[in-house]
């Protein structure tokens, strides 16, 4: 298991916040397979096609989509009241799109399923996903910082990058036509957790303190 810290500075301008303000979703059918009109056949799905196909099956077809990035494509398509009503899940395209030498037999994708409505949850792991495809591996243990609180309502600051808790095995790995996906999940957490979970290590930090990781309001989890 790879362990380490990748700390993401956002623009200046605070541009994930100011994305929050404007306008950027994007329709489901703008992802969809086209149809020749001249024989009316619809052409083979690309693979973000094939990917949403999957994750329609799993969280059904309520996801807002949102454009991070057009070139090279970010895509986040965030569901309401999932797995519960109250909460939220969300889902990224494009970190897959990376070539990384180290990823031999799959890449990754991530989600992230917490217990409040404000997608900036969401909008937060797309910004990981931009501002950190080129230097990290997204590989369980991997800590990603950013220098302000993400939501008003919760302190947390910082992403863990570690097993899927929100999902069915089965469901994890995602077949494409031109790549196997394999999905990870990223858990909100305090700036100062991350020295206990140095401390312990990052399983022991999930399996032996009882945690409700998709509580953003938690009092944070510090070593005496």
């Amino acid at each position: 298991m790879r362990r380490g810290s990748c700390r993401i500075f956002l623009s200046r301008d605070g541009g994930w916040r100011q994305a929050l303000a404007r306008d950027f979703r994007i329709a489901p059918t703008d992802l969809n397979g086209k149809i020749d009109h001249l024989t009316g056949v619809v052409a083979m799905k690309t693979p973000i096609d094939q990917y949403f196909d999957h994750i329609e099956s799993v969280a059904g077809e309520g996801g807002i989509f949102y454009r991070i990035e057009d070139d090279p494509k970010i895509v986040v398509a965030a569901y309401p009241d999932v797995p519960e009503s109250g909460c939220l899940t969300a889902f990224s395209y494009g970190l897959s799109s990376a070539e990384r030498k180290e990823w031999k037999n799959s890449r990754p994708e991530l989600v992230i399923s917490v217990d409040s409505k404000d997608t900036a949850w969401a909008i937060a792991m797309g910004e990981i996903i931009r501002n950190g495809r080129g230097e990290c591996l997204f590989s369980y243990g991997e800590i990603f910082n950013f220098d302000r609180p993400v939501s008003d309502e919760s302190g947390m600051s910082s992403f863990l990058v570690f097993a899927c808790d929100v999902l069915d095995s089965a469901d994890l790995k995602v077949i494409l036509s031109d790549r196997i996906v394999y999905i990870s999940q990223i858990y909100p957490i305090y700036k100062e957790e991350t020295a206990t979970i140095k401390a312990l290590g990052v399983e022991r930090f999930f399996t032996s303190l009882s945690i409700d990781f998709f509580n953003t309001k938690r009092a944070p989890v510090i070593l005496n």
